[in-house]
Order: C-alpha cells, then sequence, then structure tokens
C-alpha cells in the first residue's frame, strides 16, 4: 500500500444557533467546561482514529477531560443532533459548508482550538490505475496548493473543486 498525504483538513467547534454561546465572538475554553460533545466512537481493534482522537486531544488541551461525550457512528447524524441542541462537536470545516450557509449551525471561536486532520491517499503500489484514478490523483498531489476551504469564496469549494469533483464522478 502507498499513503500520500494531501491535505490537512481544518476542523471546527460547531454548536445549535439556539446555543447559550452561538453569538460570542469568541469562547474561552472553561466555558465549555460543561457541555456534551458528540463525535464518532473510537473502535476497539484501532491504533488511532483520527475523528476521537482530534477531539481527545483538544478537550484535555483545554482542561475539559473527562467530557461527555456521546458516540455518533454518522457525521450527518452528528450535525442533526447539533442542530437540534443535543451538544457540540468537532467537525471537518468542509463537512459543515451547508449549514453554516443555511444557519442551521454556527461555527465556535474557541482560544486554541486550531486542529487538523490528515487527508490521505491510499492505493495498492502495483495495481492498475485508471487514467481517471491517475488524473483524481493528480489534482489530490496538488492540493496543498490550493486555498484552504475557509478562505475560498462561498460556494466555490476552492480552486479546481468542479474539475476535481467531475474526476470523482468518472471513478463512482
Amino acid at each position: 500500500m502507498v499513503s500520500v498525504p494531501v491535505y490537512d483538513e481544518p476542523m471546527m467547534v460547531v454548536c445549535s444557533p439556539r446555543h447559550r454561546l452561538a453569538r460570542r465572538r469568541s469562547v474561552a475554553p472553561s466555558a465549555l467546561d460543561t457541555e456534551r460533545w458528540v463525535a464518532f466512537p473510537p473502535r476497539n481493534d484501532a491504533f488511532y482514529e483520527p475523528y476521537p482522537w482530534s477531539l481527545q486531544s483538544r478537550l484535555a488541551a483545554w482542561g475539559l477531560h473527562p467530557a461527555e461525550i456521546v458516540p455518533i457512528d454518522s457525521l450527518t447524524a452528528q450535525k442533526r443532533m447539533v442542530e437540534a441542541g443535543f451538544g457540540l462537536a468537532l467537525l471537518p470545516e468542509s463537512s459543515v459548508d451547508e449549514e453554516l450557509r443555511t444557519g442551521t449551525l454556527r461555527e465556535m471561536h474557541v482560544s486554541g482550538a486550531r486542529v487538523t486532520i490528515p487527508v490521505v491517499l491510499i492505493h495498492r503500489r502495483r495495481a492498475y490505475l485508471s487514467g481517471a484514478a491517475r488524473a483524481l490523483m493528480a489534482e489530490l498531489a496538488a492540493w496543498p496548493g490550493r486555498p484552504t476551504p475557509s478562505r475560498a469564496p462561498t460556494g466555490s469549494g476552492g480552486a479546481g473543486v468542479g474539475k476535481l469533483e467531475s474526476l470523482l464522478s468518472l471513478l463512482i
């Protein structure tokens, strides 16, 4: 197997727009000490699970460990639970674009909250790669030079993403 790092996806703390801290410009980590969190459950057989590990390490860095974490194994379900006010979540920035745009979720600007999660391209070393797969790999290899989603114009998803989506559709 070949593993090629592609991008460090920014993570963000999100809450319901009705959350008591939703309208604050900045939130001190200590203000989150009684909050419930929703997150992916860790698998028993995994050494490193990026989503649960990111949340656990961030909460520990804020001095909020142990926190109540509700395991939910669906990203969509996590977002809906947060929208309903069931808790907070630390989610990939690209996965909450629509909810932030429509106002069903709000970003919480928490001091010291810079968290990323690695995006990695994995393929078999000697496997046949179609032209579409090779083109997708070339696009992904160029990904770090592109704007991060937070700097991309709203709705565009970043430079070249339309082409990347077209390549992905060829593979599906």
